[in-house]
């Protein structure tokens, strides 16, 4: 498992008979990270078919919610609008533009970004009607059904670390 931390000091307590072999070291860190991070990432993916819905299985084997999701579509035909909805979860961001084919729209849930191939694109980034959720996709452990809708095809990639306190 893995956290992102800043040392902040290093103290160090021996004694002087002991120099030469041994070191006790007091180290203090500081995080913003709640919990802490399976060592792989989750993904799951789905195809998208133009004017369909494509559903996906999201799994939070953890403890703790997760709330730094990323998402990623991937255009194989111009695509104009996505829905992307967790219905029990309150979940629904929505996200008009152009992206051709061969572009990748990315999501980040955690950073509150939204890019098309690098480039700001969260003018066309909203969050639904029936978005009723504290944050863009918090995910508590359990298993969940998220439903993405799009007018043009590609695939979907979803990524997120299990969390634990």
């Amino acid at each position: 498992q893995w956290k992102t931390a800043r040392l902040l000091q290093v103290a160090e307590k021996g004694e002087p008979t002991q120099r030469t072999v041994l070191a006790e070291l007091t180290c203090t860190f500081e995080t913003a990270m709640a919990a802490w991070r399976d060592a792989t990432a989750d993904v799951v993916s789905g195809t998208l078919v133009a004017g369909g819905a494509v559903g996906l299985l999201l799994d939070s084997a953890g403890n703790a919610p997760i709330d730094d999701t990323v998402l990623t579509i991937t255009a194989s035909g111009a695509i104009a609008s996505l829905q992307l909805s967790v219905l029990h979860l309150g979940v629904d961001l929505r996200w008009t533009g152009a992206l051709a084919s061969g572009s990748g729209l990315v999501i980040d849930c955690g950073n509150q970004t939204v890019t098309v191939n690098g480039a700001d694109a969260y003018s066309g980034f909203a969050l639904g009607s029936g978005h009723t959720a504290l944050g863009w996709l918090p995910l508590p452990p359990g298993v969940w059904a998220l439903q993405v809708t799009s007018d043009g095809p590609g695939t979907i990639r979803y990524s997120h670390y299990d969390q634990w306190l």
